[in-house]
């Protein structure tokens, strides 16, 4: 039962908005002091995210159990999302909750609501636009259950105080973030997976490759560099590489063969990235994949989870995820709920630093979800 006391006296805000700037400092992880608010107010959920309100995009986001990751969920909500729409009416520092523009009758008539109910069993919530910088807007919300009635006043006002505190942190940690270092490997080409991964600049520029990348430059084999350009070894693959890789740089995931005098043909993909704005041309535009076609995906799961420590569970949808596999049919396959699947799927997401399904199989296994 939260307390019932004077909200400036409360021992528990004060305590959350020390915890809040500690976090902006860096001493403590965010996400744990969102689970704090979440908990005082006896919330189901939580997040912060940033959404870019010219393209719909959700751009960064931190949430300890909200699956914010799954495909289309930005340009899902975005579209039939009353709240979204309520609150980007209103100056930022405005505090929306569903009492403020839909009852209940509406609510359970409401396509957003019902799918809600369907994805998470929350309802009801208590959100707010923090702050603008140009285009990104930075949203704050808690969600509750469907079973809860709204929030009361208490709540609010609550909220309202903690939410300030919430824009504060997440701007002041923005500000004080490490810049990267120049030198420190590309997370797109990680050296722990077993094929060759190259990066390519948005103009089709070599970038970066990872140690079987490098490997196979070395042994001139498949791929060679040539004036700063990835290129076919050899002659026979030379067309279909370059129609890949044009793809690749107008959007469209596309493969070919790469053949070699004295091996078995190796199989590369190109996939693009979607960049954020404002990138240089130093970040990476597409990504490419050469791997042996005899080898096994369900090598890499395993040891995906020896270095990030995934549970048996975890390991097991990773394995299922990594051919392809919706995240529906990846729970059909391992005799689970599609709830549980997506549990574990956060739990994935957590421990491998990835924010979404696509992410997750592009950059930690490898391989596209066509």
């Amino acid at each position: 039962m939260r307390s019932k006391g004077p909200l400036v006296s409360s021992h528990e805000i004060t305590s959350i908005q020390r915890d809040l700037l500690e976090a902006a400092a860096g001493e403590l992880a965010l996400v744990d002091v969102l689970q704090t608010i979440i908990d005082h107010l006896g919330g189901g959920g939580g997040i912060i995210f940033e959404l870019n309100r010219k393209t719909g995009e959700i751009v960064d986001w931190i949430t300890p159990n909200l699956i914010i990751g799954d495909s289309g969920y930005d340009r899902h909500i975005n579209s039939i999302n009353p709240r979204m729409q309520y609150s980007l009416r209103h100056a930022p520092g405005h505090v929306a909750y569903e009492g403020r523009f839909i009852d209940d009758r509406g609510m359970d008539r409401h396509e957003f609501y019902e799918w809600l109910d369907r994805i998470s069993g929350f309802r009801y919530f208590l959100g707010s636009r923090l702050y603008d910088d140009g285009d990104i807007s930075v949203f704050h919300s808690v969600e509750f259950d469907k079973h809860r009635s709204h929030p009361g006043g208490e709540d609010i006002a609550k909220f309202e105080m903690l939410a300030r505190s919430v824009g504060h942190a997440w701007r002041l940690s923005k500000r004080h973030e490490p810049r990267p270092n120049k030198d420190a490997r590309s997370p797109w080409t990680p050296d722990h997976l077993p094929w060759a991964i190259f990066s390519l600049t948005p103009d089709g520029r070599f970038l970066q490759a990872n140690m079987a990348g490098r490997k196979m430059l070395d042994a001139q084999d498949f791929l060679i560099l040539k004036n700063g350009t990835l290129t076919a070894a050899d002659r026979r693959s030379l067309r279909g590489f370059a129609a890949m890789i044009s793809a690749g740089l107008a959007g469209v995931t596309s493969e070919t063969l790469l053949k070699s005098e004295d091996r078995v043909p190796s199989i590369a993909q190109a996939i693009p990235l979607s960049r954020p704005a404002g990138s240089g041309h130093e970040q990476p535009g597409v990504l490419v994949y050469v791997r042996d076609p005899m080898a096994t995906r369900d090598t890499a799961a395993d040891t995906i989870s020896r270095l990030f420590r995934l549970s048996r569970a975890e390991r097991n949808l990773v394995a299922a995820l990594s051919d392809g596999s919706s995240l529906t049919a990846a729970a059909d396959k391992l005799g689970v709920t599609r709830n549980t699947a997506r549990n574990q799927l956060q739990g994935v997401f957590d421990k491998t630093g990835t924010r979404s399904q696509r992410e997750l199989l592009v950059r930690i296994l490898g391989v596209a979800d066509n």
